[in-house]
């Protein structure tokens, strides 16, 4: 099955929220790193983290991107 140009289309443009999506993420925990967060740090109301940093949190509870620090099973 070839693939058409629509569903090309549709395909560069998942690989390209993904890549968005990893980027922010990176940047995130780079963020919580320099702000000596631990990634398993869960926010309440008194948390005082910058507005990138809340934004972030926020997205990254939604999605989760494997990256080299997973230590999920591989299937």
């Amino acid at each position: 099955h070839l693939i058409t140009r629509r569903e090309k289309m549709e395909m560069d443009k998942q690989y390209a929220m993904d890549r968005k999506m990893a980027t922010k993420m990176r940047k995130a925990r780079q963020i919580m790193r320099e702000e000596g967060i631990d990634m398993s740090h869960v926010c309440d109301d008194s948390c005082n983290h910058s507005e990138d940093l809340q934004e972030m949190i926020q997205i990254g509870e939604s999605v989760h991107v494997h990256d080299e620090t997973c230590n999920h099973e591989e299937e």
